[in-house]
């Protein structure tokens, strides 16, 4: 089974304290065809990483620079060779300031990297952090919904 195929089954969010662990993963998705996009987020704040993500995925001009506009800009990628890799390092440090941002981002990639899968464009995310207790459980929850025939 292909590397991505092993790493989505439990959701494309992925932790990673070692750097080590993260690189040979990094390696072996790069391998599959996957185009690589880094982030330290030390050198994030509130309000710039908007302007990190819209320069390093050339989003368009219009990018609005809040979560809807992250959405629907990562849904509209496009993966050259196998997918996407969104690596982001030292992300504790982002989190620790600004938990609620940090867990909104995370969630946002995993509901795009879902939508993705639809039009066969992978997208993983891995989290490269120090602290082993700073959690994102619940990233990209879906809720049953009725269907398109019976819904009012």
């Amino acid at each position: 089974m292909d590397t991505w195929k092993q790493l989505m089954l439990t959701g494309s969010v992925k932790k990673y304290r070692e750097n080590q662990v993260l690189h040979r993963y990094q390696e072996e998705l790069m391998n599959e065809g996957f185009t690589v996009y880094t982030f330290d987020c030390r050198l994030w704040d509130e309000c710039n990483y908007h302007r990190d993500l819209a320069t390093t995925l050339h989003f368009p001009d219009y990018y609005g620079n809040n979560l809807h506009a992250l959405h629907d800009c990562l849904t509209e990628l496009e993966a050259e060779g196998g997918g996407i890799l969104l690596v982001f390092t030292h992300y504790d440090r982002f989190a620790e300031q600004f938990p609620p941002v940090a867990h909104a981002i995370l969630d946002t990639i995993q509901a795009a990297a879902w939508e993705l899968l639809l039009e066969q464009v992978k997208l993983v995310a891995f989290v490269q952090m120090s602290e082993e207790d700073l959690p994102f459980e619940q990233l990209g929850v879906r809720h049953a919904e009725w269907n398109d025939a019976e819904f009012l």
